[in-house]
């Protein structure tokens, strides 16, 4: 991991100096591995500084215990990890046969422990309930 200011100039000695220990060392960057991280950088200088650097832009998401401790509101895109594990247990018990009660519950025991604890640990967007809600209702 290489850090640095988001100068132009900067962004130019680093791939400088990953060109000359290329070079020296004939070791090469993979570029399906390396990722340019940005933060707080206009959306042009972003871009001329991914040019420079011909990386691919990165996500970088930070985990605890498979919690994101991102400060801010959560987007669609976070939380789909989220919908896609409610999805993923519905879709295995319906394949088992199951009356209607113990359909109702698994959600109740199971599903909705998963949603208050997401629910207590973040503000979820109101599309992301929505679509949960949906599933759970398609699940009865």
């Amino acid at each position: 991991m290489m850090l640095c200011w988001a100068y132009m100039d900067l962004v130019g000695i680093v791939r400088n100096v990953l060109d000359e220990f290329a070079r020296l060392s004939r070791l090469v960057t993979n570029m399906t591995k390396s990722q340019t991280f940005l933060l707080g950088v206009d959306d042009e200088l972003g871009a001329s500084l991914q040019i420079l650097l011909v990386f691919k832009l990165g996500c970088l998401s930070i985990m605890y215990l498979r919690v994101s401790l991102i400060s801010i509101g959560l987007k669609h895109n976070d939380c789909m990890s989220l919908v896609e594990r409610i999805f993923s247990m519905i879709m295995l018990w319906t394949s088992t046969s199951l009356t209607y009660v113990e359909h109702l519950q698994l959600i109740k025991f199971v599903l909705f422990f998963i949603l208050v604890y997401w629910y207590f640990m973040f503000i979820l967007p109101c599309s992301i309930i929505l679509r949960i809600e949906g599933i759970l209702v398609v699940f009865l």
